[in-house]
């Protein structure tokens, strides 16, 4: 037999959810009745809890259960974070089928989205998480600042490229002067200047350095 359930325990329960409508009683059923909940008095609380922010979009909502309780919290997802971001008009689900996200946010939005999910993100620096979430509005369909997400994450890819040492070595921040996330919001040629900036004050200090020895 299986051991006995501790109601004290924590549990944490992921479901799919649309936002601000009551789910099928059925599909949280075998998730929560062994934890002695009610899946129809969750069913209310989940769509209470998204009915705000999340009506109409699909999100994953996590359930803490204690004692027999559950705390109901949204993890959002890049692509619904996304669709936010776009402020459509709310639509009937039942009657509105094949729905197309074809509008622009800004890129200080896919910014704050990649800070959103960076605790999430496998990439290294925020400006990879940023090319993740640029990767995301493609998928969703929409354009950012009015350019192709492509071309966006290509000319972040080039001010890295730009932004690295020949040997391989990445420039310190602090004498670049720029963070990953002031990176994106300067033009090419400004780059360029703060690059040279920079390779002008590393050959001085290497000169030094070589004055010494």
């Amino acid at each position: 037999m299986p051991p006995k359930f501790d109601p004290s325990q924590v549990v944490d329960v992921y479901v799919r959810v649309t936002g601000g409508e009551v789910g099928a009683a059925s599909s949280l059923a075998p998730k929560i009745g062994p934890l002695g909940l009610s899946p129809k008095k969750i069913g209310e609380d989940i769509a209470k809890e998204t009915a705000k922010d999340w009506k109409g979009l699909r999100v994953t909502v996590k359930l803490t259960v204690q004692n027999r309780q559950a705390k109901v919290s949204v993890v959002p997802s890049a692509a619904a974070l996304v669709i936010k971001a776009l402020k459509e008009p709310e639509r009937d689900r039942k009657k509105v089928k094949n729905i197309k996200h074809s509008g622009n946010i800004s890129l200080d939005d896919v910014i704050e989205i990649a800070k959103v999910m960076r605790p999430r993100s496998m990439a290294k620096e925020l400006t990879g998480t940023v090319k993740e979430i640029l990767g995301t509005c493609v998928s969703v369909g929409c354009t950012v600042d009015g350019k192709d997400p492509k071309d966006l994450q290509q000319e972040i890819a080039d001010v890295n490229t730009l932004a690295f040492h020949p040997h391989g070595q990445q420039f310190d921040e602090t004498i670049v002067g720029i963070s990953d996330v002031n990176l994106l919001q300067y033009s090419l040629v400004e780059i360029l200047a703060y690059v040279a900036e920079a390779c002008a004050v590393f050959l001085m200090f290497h000169h030094f350095d070589l004055c010494i020895k």
